[in-house]
């Protein structure tokens, strides 16, 4: 998993979603036939599946705590929520 830093076991939802987007595009793009890469960003996008699954995909939390297999939440306005409302009609 691609978080914020090396020992670190929580993080932000957003800064999770994106890094490990982002940690994907390069792995392909530079390491495409390294097998040990592929697998790499292969666990974490399965790791990232199972999170979501786990948290019922209720992201309606600041983040995720590896450590400690749950969602976390410091500050309310930090909170990522999942519902969409639309508000044109």
């Amino acid at each position: 998993m691609f978080l914020d830093g090396a020992g670190t076991t929580l993080c932000e939802y957003w800064y999770l979603m994106n890094v490990n987007a982002m940690a994907y595009a390069l792995v392909r793009l530079r390491f495409e036939k390294d097998a040990e890469w592929l697998a790499r960003v292969d666990k974490s996008a399965t790791r990232l599946k199972e999170m979501a699954q786990q948290l019922h995909y209720d992201f309606n939390s600041q983040g995720y705590d590896f450590a400690k297999g749950a969602a976390f939440t410091n500050h309310d306005i930090y909170r990522q929520p999942t519902l969409w409302v639309d508000t044109a009609t």
